[in-house]
C-alpha cells in the first residue's frame, strides 16, 4: 500500500523539478513526436535507475487505430531508448 499512495502521490506532484534526467528526455521525445497530445507520462519505475519505464499518451493522433498500432507508433519513437531497458509499459488512449 505505501508504494501506491507513494507512486500516486509523486504523480499528482511532478513537475520538470522532481523528474530525474531520463524521464525528462523520454517526456521530450514523446512530446516532439506527439505534439497535439494533451497527457503525456513519463516514469521511472525501476526505482530510479532507468532500466523501466511506465509511459502514458494520449492524444487524437491514436483515433481510428487498434491499441496495437497505438503502442508500436510509442515504441518507434523511443526504440533507442528501449533497447537499452529491461521493460517498459505502455497505455496508450484516443482522445
Amino acid at each position: 500500500m505505501f508504494k501506491a499512495v507513494s507512486t500516486i502521490s509523486r504523480r499528482l506532484l511532478s513537475t520538470a523539478a522532481t523528474l530525474n534526467e531520463g524521464e525528462q528526455k523520454v517526456l521530450a521525445k514523446l512530446k516532439a513526436t506527439f505534439t497535439s497530445a494533451p497527457v503525456i507520462e513519463a516514469e521511472d519505475i525501476s526505482g530510479g535507475c532507468g532500466t523501466m519505464y511506465r509511459i502514458r499518451v494520449e492524444t487524437a493522433d491514436f483515433a481510428g487505430k487498434l491499441k496495437v498500432q497505438q503502442h508500436k507508433l510509442v515504441t518507434e519513437c523511443l526504440r533507442d531508448d528501449i533497447k537499452k531497458w529491461h521493460g517498459v509499459v505502455i497505455e496508450t488512449k484516443a482522445v
